[in-house]
């Protein structure tokens, strides 16, 4: 699912940009060292509109390696169907900081 909002904390994790970033599934984050087991559990997930968590390695824009916590949660519509994700990323580290996405 493509990127509808993203914080400016997300923006700082990353070093993308806004342009980068929305209208973008998150997959430009992943890179050779992402664990495939961890990115299969997030789709899934997807795939049964159901929530989950997992513990990425991923790449800023200038390719810089860094740890996050994701959690993605279904969010349903009136209706009882699926309308969007909402995924926070939590980034592992000593002054760990938070960064708010909605997919």
């Amino acid at each position: 699912m493509p990127l509808v909002f993203a914080s400016e904390g997300f923006y700082e994790m990353t070093g993308y940009g806004p342009d980068d970033v929305l209208g973008h599934n998150c997959r430009f984050l992943q890179g050779e060292g992402t664990d495939s087991k961890e990115v299969q559990k997030i789709r899934t997930a997807v795939a049964a509109a159901a929530s989950v968590s997992v513990r990425l390695l991923n790449y800023r824009r200038d390719g810089t390696e860094f740890w996050n916590l994701l959690t993605l949660t279904p969010i349903k519509g009136p209706d009882g169907r699926l309308s969007k994700y909402v995924g926070v990323q939590v980034w592992i580290g000593v002054d760990s900081v938070g960064a708010l996405m909605v997919l």
